[in-house]
């Protein structure tokens, strides 16, 4: 009985001491890993707004045009 309960009381230990780990990453790593998750965020938004200015450009030749 003893043994079931040191073995949970380690698995614990561990689990408590690879969190800690994990929470002491250097900022650097961090901000790199946020940025390459973040990368297909920017790519989307570039590309949408790249789609609005190229609509709303053709949409405002196209309303100028009709006065020719």
């Amino acid at each position: 009985m003893g043994s079931k309960k040191r073995k949970q009381k380690q698995a614990k230990r561990q689990k408590y001491i690879k969190k800690k780990q994990e929470q002491n990453i250097p900022f650097s790593q961090k901000s790199s890993h946020y940025d390459r998750k973040n990368i297909p965020v920017y790519l989307y938004g570039s590309v949408c707004n790249f789609v609005y200015v190229f609509i709303w450009s053709v949409l405002q030749f196209w309303d100028n045009s009709q006065y020719y």
